[in-house]
């Protein structure tokens, strides 16, 4: 499949452009991992920006005019890897060429639940798959650990805790898009603290949500001092932790307290397992790869996207009162 790269900023390509580091991190290097894509050109807004990152990556042809690049190329694949605010204006040009078979748009999925869902109902209408890239959703590590717990393993789930930092819309909507595609749906969505003013375009914000009968506490912290991405839950009959930032999961089994006679206590040494997040942007691609082969609709993918932007549009405007 022939494929573009629109936006030249740091998830295209910035993020593996320095030193050499474990796994795959940017849209350029999944496609030039595969025999199955090639990517044939970039596009930007900037010239030079354009120019570099092709002669960087060495892509044959780059674009600052997304018509002009589309109308040349006839791509099957395109990534948006531009600002939220400017997709729907990017996805109304992709609808526009009939070689596209599959968008790889990143997160988050538009600034508002209307604008998401008019994007997604605009590109199922035109039957081209869509992959929102919350990378978590496609690792088997998560999915594996989704599945655990609506199967019981974990028991009943008394508490959920979410840590990220800069901003709810940017940040947190990968773990809302985590929880939505475990749970389903959020039934209460509370603001609890806004970080710094108010009226900030992305506030980072302390939130509870509930999804059917889990409780989870969104807690942000302030990126300024380090970044952060973690979180912990304690079942009825075990604790998951999920630790720097999705690479290593750890759980604790519920064990007889020798001390106490007929209490229990958690084990002290966790059994820890490394996740595939570092090839966390190939599970992405090949599930695309697949959608696009076979002109399938990922439903559940695409509604998890929507309702993180739902969730967080819904806390922007509670810390915007």
């Amino acid at each position: 499949m022939d494929v573009v790269i629109i936006g030249c900023g740091k998830i295209a390509g910035g993020y593996d452009a320095g030193p050499q580091s474990p796994g795959i991190r940017t849209h350029v290097r999944a496609y030039q991992n595969r025999s199955d894509t090639r990517l044939v050109a970039v596009c930007d807004s900037d010239p030079v920006r354009a120019r570099n990152f092709a002669r960087k990556w060495k892509v044959p042809r780059c674009y600052h005019d997304i018509g002009l690049m589309l109308k040349e190329t006839q791509p099957q694949l395109v990534s948006i890897c531009v600002p939220a605010p400017a997709q729907e204006t990017v996805v109304k040009s992709c609808l526009s060429s009939k070689s596209i078979r599959g968008l790889w748009c990143e997160k988050p999925f538009g600034i508002t639940q209307t604008q998401a869902l008019r994007m997604a109902g605009s590109i199922r209408g035109e039957r081209i798959a869509l992959v929102v890239n919350h990378q978590r959703q496609n690792e088997p590590g998560h999915r594996q650990l989704g599945q655990k717990i609506r199967n019981g393993k974990l028991g009943e789930i008394q508490q959920v805790l979410a840590f990220y930092t800069n901003g709810v819309l940017c940040n947190a909507t990968h773990w809302l898009q985590l929880f939505a595609s475990w749970f389903g749906p959020a039934d209460d969505v509370k603001l609890l603290r806004v970080h710094g003013p108010r009226a900030q375009s992305d506030p980072t914000v302390d939130a509870f949500l509930r999804f059917g009968k889990i409780p989870i506490h969104l807690l942000g912290l302030e990126g300024k001092h380090y970044s952060e991405f973690s979180l912990q839950i304690w079942g009825s009959k075990g604790f998951v932790g999920i630790n720097r930032y999705g690479l290593s999961i750890e759980e604790k089994r519920v064990l007889s307290d020798p001390d106490f006679p007929g209490s229990f206590q958690l084990e002290e040494q966790p059994a820890q397992s490394a996740t595939q997040l570092n090839d966390a942007m190939q599970h992405t691609l090949e599930h695309l790869v697949k959608l696009a082969t076979r002109r399938r609709w990922d439903e559940a993918g695409v509604a998890s996207a929507v309702e993180a932007v739902r969730i967080a549009e819904n806390l922007k405007k509670q810390a915007h009162r």
